[in-house]
């Protein structure tokens, strides 16, 4: 096996160890089981089947969760990702109305295996673009690919996992992030395309 083969080999391996821990850590994370939207008076409870169960109505304003005030969807995912499914948040509403509520998962198996699959499509083609190209712009294609898989198949990591993974995978995460895939996947193209100039 060629040099390029095994240093690819050895990077998908990374990312298939990075991505199964991510996966792992998908199925940890708790969500409220209310449907909410965010308005200029702040959170407010949508109507949906949950509402009945914890006492809520269609319309009720949010005023804090676990006496923290919230103003935005990620102080929002900060809060809940402190717990565990399973586990309650205290949610207080304008009107003085107090009600627990019990944590649900975020991602259902189906969600999970879909991230998967999609996760490996792009691993694959990574997988396919590697040991076919010729050039040295069409491996950085293949490793802009498996990039985009991991993201894919990961999801953002929270902090479900102990504390020194979760770090690592954020980290991964914001280096796979699809804006920078986006910027670096024209980059082969300015390779080959140097190239072909110096040739003429």
């Amino acid at each position: 096996m060629q040099l390029k083969g095994k240093s690819y080999l050895v990077l998908l391996l990374f990312f298939t160890l990075s991505s199964t821990l991510g996966i792992y850590n998908l199925s940890l994370r708790p969500a409220l089981p209310l449907k909410l939207s965010k308005t200029p008076a702040g959170f407010i409870i949508l109507a949906s089947s949950a509402n009945k169960s914890f006492g809520f109505t269609a319309r009720d304003i949010i005023e804090t969760i676990d006496s923290h005030k919230i103003t935005n969807w990620q102080e929002l995912d900060e809060i809940i990702d402190r717990k565990k499914i399973g586990q309650t948040v205290d949610i207080h509403l304008k009107d003085g109305i107090s009600r627990a509520v019990l944590l649900v998962a975020r991602n259902n198996k189906m969600d999970i295996f879909l991230n998967t699959l999609l996760g490996l499509s792009f691993i694959v083609i990574s997988a396919l673009v590697w040991f076919k190209s010729t050039q040295k712009g069409d491996r950085y294609f293949a490793i802009c690919a498996l990039f985009f898989g991991y993201i894919l198949a990961l999801g953002f990591p929270g902090i479900q996992l102990p504390l020194t993974l979760s770090l690592f995978l954020a980290a991964l995460y914001f280096l796979s992030y699809p804006r920078l895939f986006c910027i670096f996947l024209p980059l082969p193209f300015t390779f080959q395309t140097r190239r072909s100039q110096s040739e003429n």
